[in-house]
This record gives C-alpha cells, sequence and structure tokens, in this order.
C-alpha cells in the first residue's frame, strides 16, 4: 500500500502491504470481478454491499473518511474497491481491538475483515488456510 493511502488513512502503525495483498488474493484472486458472491459481495476484495452502503454514508462509522459519488457498479474498478477495503480492513482493526481487548494480529485482522474472528465454523479455518498460503508466499519474496 502505497504512502498516501497510509498518510490519508492515517493507519498508524501502518498496514503490511502483504496483508492486503494477501486479502486481495483469497477474496478474489485479484479478479476484480469474480465469478463467486455476486448477490452479496463485490469486486477485488469482496466488498459486501452493506459494507459498501457504511462507507458511503455520512453518518457511519467511517465517517472521518467517506467515499462518495460511487455506485456497486464501481466497486468493479480496483483503483475504486482497493482503497475502500482498505479503509473498511482499518476500520476492522478497530473493531477487532475492542473486541480481544488488544492489538489484533494479521490474521485476526482478516478473520475481522471477513466477518469470521468469534466463529468456530469450519468456515473460519477455510479460511484463514487460504489467507495464510497467499501470505506465505508472498513472504518467501
Amino acid at each position: 500500500m502505497d504512502g498516501l493511502f497510509q498518510q490519508k488513512f492515517n493507519a498508524e502503525p501502518p498496514l503490511d502491504p502483504d496483508v492486503i495483498k494477501a486479502l486481495i488474493a483469497s477474496e478474489s484472486g485479484f479478479n476484480p470481478n469474480p465469478p463467486k458472491n455476486r448477490k452479496i459481495a463485490l469486486g477485488i476484495a469482496q466488498l459486501t454491499k452493506k459494507t459498501f452502503k457504511i462507507l458511503l454514508d455520512p453518518k457511519s462509522e467511517t465517517k472521518e473518511f467517506i467515499f462518495k459519488d460511487f455506485r456497486q457498479k464501481d466497486l468493479a474498478d480496483p483503483n475504486i474497491s482497493i482503497p475502500m477495503a482498505v479503509r473498511w480492513l482499518l476500520r476492522k482493526k478497530e473493531t477487532a481491538e475492542s473486541k480481544l481487548k488488544r492489538a489484533p494480529n494479521h490474521e485476526e485482522l482478516i478473520l475481522e475483515y471477513k466477518g469470521l474472528l468469534k466463529s468456530s465454523t469450519k468456515l473460519k479455518d477455510e479460511a484463514l488456510e487460504i489467507y495464510r498460503s497467499h501470505y506465505g508466499l508472498l513472504k518467501k519474496k
């Protein structure tokens, strides 16, 4: 993630760019229009329609940085969906900290993004396995 995002979103400490890349890889395989979940999630980072509405609402939990004048179909553009996903990931970092009563590690952060942090389902294990495989490949470089 470039320094501009870090400054704009006031990310402290900054997010590891490999976490963002592994998240996107685990969500869509970097396909900006993945075939799965179109009724629920959209774009390269698989933002849900509910999350998209929150990111556009000036009275929402992300009110300090609102995306304006976008439509759901715009999530097919990685130039739009990736900054939105990064913003949402930073929000999920806050919610994970609240749930855990400490800073989340990168895996806990990804699970919170996916809505699985407190889940005890097989889906949580599967999501984490996919994320770990992508993250591990990035860290081998």
